[in-house]
């Protein structure tokens, strides 16, 4: 009896412990993200099924959520090749990449940013009936203390999942556009040697169907025009880039190749350009340098990409 009673409060103290800590976190994250101005938009892909990537647009508190038959192949980054979502996400398990080959080889495909990924079941992706009611309960402040004890597969940290929470707090239900990849047409037959047929994205259609859903309110009020350049040899680096770069609101008005191959990409602008918000968030996305020109000629901004970011497409398992 003695001992029953000395674990049930071992318990009740760990409890206790774990929602302190959790209280904790939250008041302080909240205090943080409060006094800190974030306009950029915000996107995560999350592991269920149907795949759905989630994206916030604090500026004007509404969201988007964009869900995707987890069968549907697409190409892999680092050379794995094509296979679906769903397998994705469990080679990324195996090859002890975690959810980054998901979430990067995503980022690719439909050309938007996606920095983050999480998932509840490392082994498959979660059955999801009402994407958005689920996500709804899934990013709430009751879900902190499931994050804290690690009980997901994410490369966020609490701050991060906070941040979120914040975010869709502030997101009325009759804010948030679903975009059902399934309904629309937006993909394009491919013969396989073996003389079968399978269905894979169509950029043109599918930057159609998606236009403006995924722009960055901050951006497109800046109306900066940007040039990009491959300094590479890996093929059509630029316009991967440059499709990516369109679809979140930057203007490119040119799309090339150039000499001498740098490493890290770089950014060349204006003093008076340095800090503006296309500028932050094209640094953001790529890691590069920022480098001070008296003037760019070609466009506000010239962005050359180099071979870090080419690597991305080698094949490196």
């Amino acid at each position: 009896m003695r001992d029953h009673t000395i674990k049930t409060r071992r318990r009740t103290r760990f409890f206790l412990f774990i929602t302190l800590c959790t209280v904790i976190c939250i008041i302080a994250g909240a205090t943080v993200l409060k006094r800190r101005r974030v306009d950029s938009r915000v996107n995560i892909v999350v592991a269920t099924s149907p795949l759905a990537i989630w994206s916030f647009n604090p500026s004007n508190h509404s969201a988007t959520v964009m869900t995707i038959p987890e069968e549907m192949i697409i190409q892999g980054i680092h050379g794995y090749g094509a296979y679906s979502f769903e397998s994705l996400w469990k080679l990324g398990i195996i090859d002890h990449r975690s959810g980054l080959l998901l979430s990067e080889s995503t980022q690719e495909e439909l050309g938007i940013p996606i920095v983050w990924f999480i998932g509840i079941d490392k082994n498959q992706l979660t059955p999801v009936s009402d994407p958005i009611s689920w996500g709804r309960h899934f990013f709430s402040w009751g879900n902190s203390i499931r994050f804290i004890i690690h009980a997901y597969e994410t490369n966020m940290n609490i701050w991060s999942f906070i941040r979120l929470v914040r975010l869709l707090s502030q997101v009325s239900i009759g804010r948030i556009t679903h975009i059902d990849i399934s309904h629309l047409e937006v993909t394009s037959s491919e013969v396989l040697p073996d003389g079968s047929v399978r269905q894979i994205f169509d950029n043109v259609l599918l930057d159609r169907a998606i236009q403006g859903s995924f722009e960055e309110d901050s951006i497109r009020g800046e109306s900066l025009t940007a040039a990009v350049y491959n300094t590479t040899d890996t093929p059509s680096l630029g316009t991967r880039v440059a499709r990516l770069l369109s679809n979140i609101g930057i203007q490119v008005v040119t799309v090339g190749n150039e000499k001498p191959t740098v490493n890290q990409c770089r950014i060349l602008t204006s003093v008076r350009l340095l800090h503006s918000n296309t500028v932050e968030r094209m640094k953001d996305i790529y890691d590069c340098k920022i480098e001070i020109v008296s003037s760019a000629q070609r466009a506000d901004i010239i962005l050359r990409m180099g071979t870090r970011y080419a690597t991305r497409f080698s094949d490196v398992r």
